[in-house]
């Protein structure tokens, strides 16, 4: 709780550079951001995150935007990534391509060709949790004092023990985090970096929506 806690900050005042107010078509200029993005469908909300990304070293993540969607189609899903998509430069969308992302995913590659497809398992689960992890214990992201919801989504996760692969993550599903959605949906904007913590050179792909 505390390494989180220890990552938040006062978006208004430390944030000259982002302006959703004032211009809300380019919020970030040509910044460079990352997308994180979980779909779902009837139970539990889709959740995107976007965050600017660091461009050099000493940099940190800052969480820009969330959103929750419930109840959506891929159809409808779609379009709301595209809207996103036209209003930032994103050198990285990671999604969870399993079960309806693999609709969404389809859809989406047609205008950003460079998606991160992950193919959830319990290994890459331990990863995302590992990297997260020390992304927060180094205070490497910047979370707006308002945002409490990001706690309280990391802190359904628990470890556990498997008889084969030992131990593991998983969370319970409430009504309030769903089923660690939102922290999920962070975890695959953090995959931006690789699981060695290097940072990756932000090179943005054109985007367009010519065909949709």
């Amino acid at each position: 709780y505390e390494w989180i806690y220890d990552c938040m900050v006062d978006s208004l005042e430390e944030w000259q550079d982002y302006a959703p107010f004032t211009y809300p078509h380019r919020p970030l200029g040509n910044k460079p951001v990352a997308i994180g993005y979980d779909p779902a469908r009837n139970v539990d909300a889709s959740v995107c995150v976007v965050a600017a990304v660091p461009e050099r070293p000493g940099e940190n993540f800052r969480l820009l935007e969330k959103h929750f969607w419930q109840g959506q189609d891929f159809e409808e899903q779609t379009q709301n990534m595209l809207d996103i998509l036209n209003r930032y430069n994103v050198v990285h969308l990671g999604m969870d391509t399993t079960a309806l992302g693999l609709a969404v995913g389809d859809r989406l590659e047609r205008f950003y060709p460079s998606i991160t497809r992950y193919d959830m398992n319990q290994d890459l689960k331990s990863q995302f949790i590992l990297q997260a992890r020390n992304i927060f214990q180094k205070k490497r992201v910047e979370i707006d004092f308002g945002d409490t919801d990001v706690i309280s989504s990391f802190l359904s996760i628990q470890p556990y023990e498997t008889r084969t692969r030992g131990l593991s993550y998983d969370s319970a599903r409430n009504k309030d985090t769903g089923h660690a959605d939102l922290s999920w949906a962070m975890m695959y904007l953090f995959g931006y970096e690789p699981f060695s913590g290097e940072i990756e050179q932000a090179e943005s792909t054109i985007f367009s929506l010519d065909g949709y």
